[in-house]
């Protein structure tokens, strides 16, 4: 559920094309916070505040994976309408991975299986998983640290160690 969420912010890659005007969609209205914001309230309002959470830190992931791109002209936009200042490029943590659009989905499919683009996908692929590895486990090690609802409340230790010695 989450990846496929994730993945919904370039979906205006899908209008462009099918509009017939390309990549000029590309990082507008889909890849903004305000974007962010009514994915979260229609996952809440469907499925209820826990999915809300989820598909907004998906959603999100992918706006911030897009930021952090190695190519400089980024049209991301995350701040509209309060700015319209592309952001991306941030650090060259992604190698880059031009699609050659102009060669139509035929040779864009033939063209990411060819070693060079399929190498540089996989590894723009591997940066993406571990971001969603390290943070599924910051996570997990924030929600394990809660105490449990059944769990007893825990009582202080003594300042000097864990308490008196029982006697002989």
């Amino acid at each position: 559920m989450a990846g496929t969420v994730a993945v919904l912010p370039d979906m205006d890659l899908v209008v462009g094309f099918a509009l017939g005007r390309g990549r000029e969609f590309h990082g507008l209205f889909s890849h903004t916070l305000v974007a962010v914001a009514l994915v979260a309230v229609l996952a809440w309002l469907l499925a209820g505040r826990r999915w809300a959470l989820i598909a907004a830190g998906a959603y999100g992931s992918h706006l911030l994976l897009d930021i952090l791109q190695e190519r400089r002209s980024s049209s991301v936009q995350p701040l509209w309408p309060v700015s319209s200042e592309p952001m991306g490029g941030i650090v060259d943590l992604f190698p880059s991975a031009s699609l050659p659009l102009h060669l139509g989905p035929v040779g864009v499919m033939e063209a990411v299986l060819q070693p060079p683009l399929r190498t540089e996908i996989l590894i723009q692929t591997a940066i993406a998983a571990a971001f969603f590895l390290g943070a599924v486990g910051v996570r997990r090690w924030w929600w394990d640290r809660r105490p449990s609802e059944n769990s007893p409340p825990s009582s202080p230790a003594a300042p000097d160690g864990p308490g008196p010695r029982p006697g002989p």
